[in-house]
């Protein structure tokens, strides 16, 4: 997982953060780990739940809380937007980018490689003139999408370097290196936990892992990394769920981590192709040679939102 700056002082000098119910304080420092390095949180209460231990957690009455403060002047309880909700499954927590990558003239330089790919996330979600708008974070230059390069990643850390001094410090939880396979890892864990309710997620040691899978997965159905539709990205979920359940169906294979399951994903993969005698059996198959009517059977039993286009 990348490295991040935290407030150590948040406890003795944030008068809003010290009225906070504890349950939400622990709320609060949790969304400030998980988001990604824009800020954004997609709202995942079962991870949330099973990550804190906490129970009974209201968002909205959260967000609320999070979003009052108190007047210097007369203690009078005014209101913030520290997170916002952007749509039914996200919220931003808007003085992330400022406090992660603002240099010492209080400003964030948008040619640093992480601070780029953080405002081009808020532009897709449509709220990075907002942020400018209403002062969330100012930049020293007009923002320009940059082309990320190779060397701007390290890849077995799954973080972009340190930027230089006075540009702004901060890392990358997601890997934004013009791929959309890399954005997948997320959901890729989600259905691993769904499947393995204890299992001990790492996000440091399984976005790699994550990432090799779905890459064999794009690269068995023909799709190049980066070029995969919509449809393509359902469709290898839907068949990550059938790799999950086929391990889940071996006991000696449930308790390995998925860095393990990764270096045998060759196995597991023809297994699913290959059920019983190493024929087809006359069978439909997709583009990447699992079985269609197992994907749609997953489509009806996991999650309706990855149902396929025409499905």
């Amino acid at each position: 997982m990348a490295n991040r700056q935290t407030d150590t002082k948040i406890w003795t000098t944030q008068r809003w953060f010290k009225k906070l119910h504890p349950t939400h304080k622990l709320a609060w420092k949790y969304l400030t780990d998980a988001c990604d390095h824009a800020g954004i949180w997609k709202i995942d209460f079962g991870q949330l739940v099973e990550d804190t231990g906490l129970e009974d957690f209201d968002l909205t009455i959260f967000i609320n809380a999070c979003n009052q403060d108190f007047d210097k002047e007369n203690g009078k309880k005014i209101s913030r937007e520290r997170i916002k909700i952007v749509n039914k499954k996200t919220v931003w927590l808007t003085g992330f980018i400022r406090f992660q990558y603002e240099n010492k003239d209080f400003m964030i330089n948008p040619d640093v490689p992480a601070i780029n790919s953080a405002l081009t996330i808020l532009k897709g979600y449509g709220i990075l003139d907002e942020g400018l708008d209403k002062g969330y974070y100012t930049l020293t230059k007009p923002y320009t999408k940059r082309t990320v390069r190779t060397r701007d990643i390290d890849k077995d850390k799954d973080t972009i370097p340190e930027v230089k001094q006075g540009e702004g410090l901060g890392g990358a939880e997601e890997r934004e290196a013009g791929r959309k396979g890399a954005a997948m890892t997320d959901q890729m864990l989600s259905v691993w936990t769904g499947t393995f309710p204890m299992y001990t997620a790492d996000r440091e040691r399984d976005t790699k892992p994550l990432s090799e899978i779905i890459g064999f997965i794009f690269k068995d159905a023909g799709v190049k990394m980066g070029y995969a539709t919509h449809d393509d990205e359902i469709k290898a979920l839907n068949t990550f769920q059938l790799i999950a359940d086929q391990v889940n169906r071996e006991p000696f294979w449930t308790n390995k981590p998925l860095s393990t399951i990764s270096k045998h994903i060759q196995e597991f993969y023809n297994k699913l192709k290959n059920p019983q005698n190493g024929s087809a059996n006359g069978q439909k198959h997709t583009g990447n040679g699992i079985d269609e009517n197992k994907l749609k059977q997953k489509l009806a039993a996991k999650d309706p939102s990855r149902r396929q286009d025409g499905h």
